[in-house]
């Protein structure tokens, strides 16, 4: 084999070693949801996960409050975040991305967040 079919190998092993940690979080993600029925642990539990199981080191999942035009915190999931600051936990619907998640139905990632 060649210098080109043998790294034509080593991208292939290393695709399939990514997809292989990917399927494995997945799971992991899966487990935790399914390990019980009471939705506010089942949240916590989504955003524990996805901060163990991604590149991300924070996660919140927001509701939508209609009414209030206000998109709410539900859960978050932050290691670096200082709760005696007393961080924000809504926002105006108008002012943030919820909406647009919405509406795509694709999830919001904050880079800067």
């Amino acid at each position: 084999m060649g210098p080109t079919g043998a790294a034509a190998c080593a991208l292939a092993a290393a695709l399939w070693q990514s997809e292989v940690r990917r399927s494995r979080g997945l799971a992991a993600i899966a487990r935790l949801i399914n390990s019980s029925s009471d939705l506010p642990a089942v949240l916590n539990r989504i955003v524990v996960a996805v901060c163990q199981q991604s590149p991300w080191s924070s996660c919140g999942l927001m509701e939508v409050n209609l009414k209030a035009q206000l998109s709410e915190l539900i859960v978050r999931c932050d290691p670096r975040l200082n709760q005696a600051t007393n961080p924000p936990t809504s926002w105006k619907l108008d002012e943030c991305a919820t909406m647009r998640v919405i509406e795509t139905n694709q999830p919001g990632i904050i880079e800067d967040a």
